[in-house]
């Protein structure tokens, strides 16, 4: 049990499974927000789960130039498709 282990053996298990490559990033964020919840619960101390938590990568929104807008208009065959497309881009 998780629980039960010291935080070295927390911390090798950690890192075994960061460094597995099917594991994504988000699964690890959970694992650790997992076990601090079931430390929480039990009134045990969760420091050994103090790790800061991964930040996903930051890209800007696609953003759609004019000519694209139209096209995306000129694609739209119903007319409430148009209005919600152009009420987004407030065209």
């Amino acid at each position: 049990m998780p629980l039960e282990l010291d935080a070295d053996e927390v911390m090798d298990y950690l890192y075994l499974l960061k460094n597995t490559e099917s594991i994504s990033d988000s699964f690890f964020n959970f694992t650790i927000h997992g076990m601090r919840y079931a430390c929480k619960m039990r009134g045990l101390p969760y420091t050994q789960f103090s790790l800061p938590e991964l930040k996903g990568p930051k890209k800007l929104p696609v953003v759609l130039n004019g000519p694209e807008l139209k096209a995306m208009l000129k694609a739209c065959r119903l007319l409430k498709h148009k209005l919600i497309i152009s009420m987004c881009y407030a065209v």
